[in-house]
């Protein structure tokens, strides 16, 4: 709220993946808990959730309004191995492959059953074309061109690297959304 008193020109604030607390649900997204992000007037919040779907659930970015009002989203396109999804667990058969996610949830906390998202058009943030490419998303750079090829005119990449300050994950991180831009011709 200090860095928008300070800069009334800003129109998006970006937050990483996993930040807002409030999932969306149902197969026509709508919040469980609709509140208001500190943000000021004229302001939206793109922050990174989760979506439960009748299909599945997915992670995804949200465009909220200083309201809170769910004005768009996009779906993470690609699942992360290991982390959100269980390669192969569902080559098993239904029974087998419930016992396993079963499994996983008393081993680690939680059941690796993200689905990758779909294709969406770019969020309309101030007339501008922007796509949100979650986290793993930049790597791919399929998933930069077809935003961009959708009419994406900014390449917004919310990740959470806070777990990762040692090694190279943040320069990696870094690096993929750099090769994004200049493949694209688009800032991100």
């Amino acid at each position: 709220q200090r860095a928008l008193a300070e800069h009334p020109e800003v129109r998006l604030v970006v937050w990483p993946e996993s930040s807002w607390p409030w999932p969306v649900d149902g197969d026509v997204p709508t919040f469980v808990r609709r509140v208001a992000p500190p943000i000021g007037p004229g302001t939206q919040l793109l922050a990174g959730t989760l979506w439960q779907a009748s299909d599945g659930r997915r992670t995804v970015a949200v465009l909220l309004d200083p309201d809170g009002s769910l004005v768009g989203l996009h779906e993470k396109r690609v699942s992360v191995p290991g982390g959100e999804r269980a390669p192969f667990v569902g080559w098993l058969p239904p029974g087998i492959r419930e016992a396993t996610l079963d499994l996983f949830q008393q081993i680690i906390g939680f059941r690796p059953d993200q689905l990758d998202g779909r294709r969406r058009p770019p969020l309309d943030v101030g007339g501008v074309a922007v796509a949100a490419l979650t986290c793993f998303d930049n790597a791919f750079g399929w998933v930069a061109r077809e935003a961009v090829a959708d009419g994406a005119r900014v390449l917004a990449v919310l990740s959470n690297e806070s777990w990762y300050l040692q090694g190279g994950e943040l320069e990696q991180m870094v690096a993929m959304s750099r090769i994004r831009a200049m493949e694209t011709g688009t800032p991100v």
